[in-house]
């Protein structure tokens, strides 16, 4: 049984059917979910899949319910001095989004929740081998501040390491280093000693004749 489709005003043509099926000759490429379709009021309860032949669009309801099915043949996107028009663009918000133009000058536009303008770079990447012709590589445009699911493993690893940082600049800190731009030698003139505490034994590290109280025990104490 084959997919009833009717045209849309943007060049594309919408299926009426609960689901997708692909016809002989078409490969899926690449899928995602949690895509919102269209302007900045646009939820993120969509899939979108790319094929072989056509860009497919499944609206879905909050409930997960399919509303519309829409289908966008890639014969049908625009070309300029031999490149697909599917670029990285910005809704009113300044959020990225993919944007796909099409011959007939109808335009859409696609967010993803996680990963928004990594995953925009590679869908303009497949789109522009599929449709044939050069694609223009945006990765360079990257904010990390953008990234979030996968992404956020390498904030934390940043939060860790900016830590163990801190760490280090208190312990070379109470060996006399000051850290800069450059690490500058020990103060010049200045006995430095290390001791163990009187009351509970933990290293002590100061000045000679300082007075310094321990962290473990608060006992105060001269060096």
């Amino acid at each position: 049984m084959q997919h009833e489709k009717y045209f849309t005003k943007f060049g594309g043509q919408r299926i009426v059917a609960k689901e997708y099926r692909l016809m002989p000759n078409e490969a899926v490429i690449l899928k995602e979910v949690s895509v919102a379709h269209g302007g900045v009021r646009a939820v993120y309860t969509d899939e979108l899949m790319l094929t072989n032949l056509n860009i497919v669009c499944t609206n879905k309801g909050m409930l997960g319910n399919t509303k519309n099915i829409l289908q966008y043949p890639l014969s049908q996107i625009k070309k300029y001095n031999g490149r697909p028009q599917v670029i990285m663009g910005k809704l009113s918000n300044g959020m990225p989004c993919l944007e796909v133009y099409f011959i007939n000058g109808g335009k859409e536009s696609f967010k993803f929740q996680s990963g928004n303008k990594k995953k925009i770079n590679q869908w303009i990447k497949a789109i522009g081998e599929l449709v044939g012709g050069e694609s223009v590589d945006q990765s360079t445009d990257i904010d990390t501040n953008d990234y979030d699911g996968e992404d956020t493993l390498v904030g934390a690893f940043k939060e860790v390491g900016e830590q163990f940082k801190d760490v280090g600049t208190e312990i070379l800190g109470s060996l006399g280093f000051r850290l800069g731009k450059k690490m500058s030698a020990p103060n010049q003139g200045v006995e430095r000693i290390s001791k163990k505490c009187v009351s509970c034994s933990a290293p002590l590290v100061g000045n000679k004749g300082q007075t310094v109280k321990c962290k473990y025990c608060d006992t105060e104490q001269s060096l």
